[in-house]
């Protein structure tokens, strides 16, 4: 579980929209857009690695605490 083929899920700040993201593509670019309202987000890999590992040590359900985003861009 949580490999890169699997999905991540996020909430957008500015419209509640709740999307995930593939594991790989977060590990790999700090940047995405909503596909909701459009809303381009920026992601600390660092910090999204840490979230990562907690999850897989079952420290941390993503599913329950959403991704914690940055200010957009």
């Amino acid at each position: 579980m949580y490999e890169d083929k699997d999905f991540w899920p996020i909430k957008c700040f500015k419209c509640g929209e709740e999307f995930a993201e593939e594991i790989g593509g977060l590990k790999t670019a700090t940047m995405f857009r909503c596909p909701s309202c459009g809303l381009n987000f920026h992601h600390p890999t660092e910090q999204f690695l840490l979230a990562l590992s907690e999850a897989r040590e079952g420290r941390l359900n993503p599913w329950r605490d959403m991704l914690r985003l940055s200010k957009p861009e």
